[in-house]
Formats: structure tokens, sequence, C-alpha cells
């Protein structure tokens, strides 16, 4: 009984159903309520990614909102600044971290930034990366990046689907991720199932809602857009090349050519050679040999048009545009971002600062995943580096900034940051870190400037007081800080 009234409940009670409404003409929406894990169940999330994956080589619009999100996320890759009690043992680690960033990944030559750079465009285009915490053979930490694909159930645990593992991911008793199955391909069609530690593993993601296990695209919600797009391209490109290769046209008052004159077309024609002898030869190949070029002889009512078309429409360039537009709003990036045009100036403003905010969001949780990478290649280098054996207690403290933000005046930002900085507001770390410099090292690169300067006979000054001088009295009062800390 419970069962029938809930499903005419679910037929009548819904508040968009067709007939509550008023409108029968309404589309049905007949999405159940129901977890998340079967809203996306792993058919389901796999088709997303495979459809983002083959847009993202066949349209422009989806590899520039990849970049885009790269570029704004980590750049050129987080810099790490440590930033405990201990001014030496900072520096010390910074050198650290600097080698170990060379060469991070096991299975090549990239560098942390890259891999950061790897990571972040997984993330936005499948909506999650893995990333494996395991050692070199010298016992180095070391990383090993590998696709979302590769994470799922095995065919022997299916089971088991939906209580105890979801789609690869193995769950304790309080529903708490503790392993990840992967498969490795050995040979040709064969497959063999590992379950690597969730203790071992980064799951770089961020869940939309609780109970999510796996990441959902970025573009997932405007999948259909894309295809849309797509497909008006290819018509609109199909009928320019059957417009292109239609060159001339001739008309004449009937329509059409009439049988006499088709047959008059295909017949000869009697000329005379040098010699005074008749000649029969093709009318098209006589009038091409004696006048050159593309001639054409027309036939009296006969009309030569040259073949225009008129497509894309200018209709048709806005709707394109209308579904640029809601791409871009789906990935959370504005569309001005993605497509620079001449805009009112505070609308614009407004527009970047939205895209700003967007990115130090996501780039926040990239900011976590360094954190984690940091605080497992430290303790290694700490037990093998003799400049780092006497750790302070706060080792792990460090200071990442993100990437330089999305702006339209660098003039107006530049004064503000300097008012700030002079104000107290803002510090060298924050001016010099999203450009990826660590300010350490910018001092002792403008100390040494300033140094060379002045045995040249130069001061370089800001105002009233030498930059040397400033810097001097701001490390000092940097100094101070840290031991009155």
């Amino acid at each position: 009984m419970n069962y029938f009234r809930n499903l005419v409940a679910a037929i009548f009670g819904r508040y968009y159903n067709p007939q509550r409404s008023g409108d029968p003409t309404r589309t049905w929406i007949s999405s159940p309520l129901q977890d998340s894990r079967k809203d996306w169940d792993k058919a389901t999330r796999e088709e997303q990614v495979r459809l983002i994956r083959h847009f993202e080589q066949t349209t422009g619009i989806v590899s520039r909102l990849a970049d885009l999100f790269e570029c704004y996320t980590v750049g050129t890759g987080l810099m790490v600044h440590p930033s405990s009690s201990s001014a030496d043992w900072n520096q010390a680690a910074k050198n650290s971290w600097s080698v170990w960033s060379q060469f991070p990944d096991i299975a090549s030559r990239q560098s942390f930034g890259t891999l950061q750079g790897l990571v972040a465009r997984s993330w936005f285009l499948d909506g999650e990366a893995f990333v494996l915490k395991t050692l070199g053979q010298s016992g180095r930490p070391r990383l090993q990046l590998f696709e979302g694909h590769r994470i799922c159930t095995p065919p022997s645990l299916q089971p088991r689907e939906g209580t105890g593992i979801i789609d690869g991911v193995e769950l304790d008793g309080n529903a708490r991720p503790i392993g990840y199955w992967l498969w490795t391909e050995r040979k040709m069609g064969e497959r063999s199932w590992e379950m690597l530690p969730a203790d071992t593993v980064e799951h770089v993601f961020e869940p939309a809602r609780p109970g999510q296990y796996r990441g959902i695209p970025f573009l997932a919600s405007v999948l259909r857009h894309l295809h849309d797009l797509d497909d008006l391209q290819a018509y609109e490109m199909r009928a320019a090349k059957d417009a292109s290769a239609i060159s001339h046209v001739i008309s004449n008052d009937a329509g059409e050519l009439p049988p006499s004159l088709m047959q008059k077309l295909r017949s000869t024609t009697t000329t005379t050679n040098v010699a005074g002898q008749s000649v029969t030869e093709n009318r098209a190949e006589y009038v091409k040999n004696e006048l050159g070029g593309r001639s054409i002889v027309l036939r009296t009512g006969e009309k030569y048009e040259q073949h225009k078309s008129d497509r894309p429409s200018v209709a048709a360039r806005e709707f394109w545009k209308d579904l640029k537009a809601e791409i871009c709003t789906g990935a959370g990036i504005p569309f001005v971002v993605a497509y620079p045009e001449s805009m009112q100036g505070t609308v614009y403003r407004g527009a970047l600062d939205a895209a700003d905010a967007f990115f130090r969001s996501r780039s926040l949780v990239m900011q976590d995943f360094v954190r984690r990478i940091w605080s497992y290649v430290m303790p290694y280098e700490i037990n093998n580096t003799p400049a780092l054996k006497q750790r302070p207690a706060d080792w792990f403290k460090v200071t990442i900034h993100p990437p330089r933000s999305v702006n339209v005046d660098v003039g107006y930002n530049s004064a503000a940051a300097i008012s700030e900085l002079e104000s107290g507001l803002r510090t060298y770390d924050e001016v010099y870190g999203p450009r990826g410099l660590d300010w350490r090292e910018q001092f002792d690169r403008l100390a040494e400037q300033q140094a060379y300067a002045r045995s040249k006979g130069l001061v370089l000054s800001i105002g009233d007081t030498s930059t040397a001088q400033q810097m001097d009295d701001r490390q000092s009062q940097l100094d101070n800080a840290q031991r009155t800390t």
C-alpha cells in the first residue's frame, strides 16, 4: 500500500508536474531524489569524462577554459615558503625543498610545478586527480600521477558495490575512505588490481554534496551546450564548404535549362582551321581557346551571377556567443575572461573580481595539496640533511600564496600594493609570493644591486630614504617581530 501511495505522489505530487502547473507543454522532469553516489554513478561519471576529453581535443573553448583554470589556480607552480620560528632553518628547508622539487615524479623528469599544472588540469577536466605518495629507488619520497578512470571497483568486488565500496573507493564502517582500487594493464586486455591505502593517495577534488566520493568535471552541467555548439559549427562548416563548391549560377526566365538548350550545350560547333578546312570542335573548348581564361557563353535570356553565402548569419553568431557564455558560466569562469572584449570599466572589473574569487577558492584546494606533499617530503629531508637536524617545533608551518590575480589595470593594482606596503597592510611576502618569488632572495638581490650602484657612485632612492636603508629597516623590523614571537 505504501509503495503505491508513494508512486502516486511521485507522479502527481511534483511541483513541476505539467498538470499542476497548468501548462501541458512543459517538459517532464523525472529525476528521482536520491544520494549523490546514485546521481553520479560510475557509468554517468565516466561518460561525462569521456565526452569532455573528446571536446578538449576538438573544441577550442574547452582547452581555453582548462588553460585559464591552470594558469590562475597554480600558475607556474605554487611556491612554498617555510614559516617556522627559525629563520636559518627556514632558509635551509627552502634550499632542500627546491632540490627535491626539480624531479619529484617517479615516472618522469617533470618538475613539481609542472606536476601541479597536470593535477589542476585533470581536476578541471575530469573532476579529480590522484597522486600516489611513493618512494624512489634511493628511498627518497616521490610522486606518481594517474588518471581517474583507473580507479574503479574490481569485477570480483561488484557484489559489494554500494556497501563498503563505491566506485573504486574502499570505505570503513564510518563510510570514510580507507583505500582506492587501481587497475594496471600488464598485457593487452589483461588487468591486475591493487588497493592503495588512503593515506598514501592524494585525491584532489572538491565535493559538491555530502557523501560524494568521486569528483565531477567542472563542465558536467553544460555538456549538452558543448555538444550543441560542436554540432552547430559542424553544420555551418558543411554549409560553407557547399557554398564554396558553387562558384556561379546561370539562370533564365524559365528558372531551368530546357532540354533543347541542354542538347545545344552538348552540341559541337564548326570552325575553319588555318588551312581553310572545316573542323568540328566542342563549343566550350572553342570559346576557351579563343578567349582564354574562365570564359562562358550565355544564351539569350540567361543571366550569370556569382554565388554568395551569408552563413553563418548574425543571429547564428549571437546564438553561438550565448552558448559559449553559458559554457563559461557552467565552468565558473566569466565569459569576458575567456573571450576579452570591450566593456564598461566597472562591469569589467566586477567580472574580473568574480573570476578572481573563483580562482582563489580553487587555489586553496591546490594549496592544501601542496602543503600535504610538504609534510610528506620534509621528514625524509630532515633525517638526511645535516642543516635540518635541529628542526624547530613548528617546522611544518609554511606560507603558500596563490598566483597573481586576474586584473584589468596593472598600474592601479601596483600603486595600491605600494600604498598598502608602506602603510603596513601588506607584507613583502604577499607582494613577491603571488609572483612565485621568495622575498628573502629578492632582498638579497636588491641589496647586491644597491651595493654595486653605490660602488659606482650611484644612489637609487625612493622618496627621501635610500632603498638600501629601507631594506635594512624593514629587515630589522621582521627580525624583531620573529624574536618577540
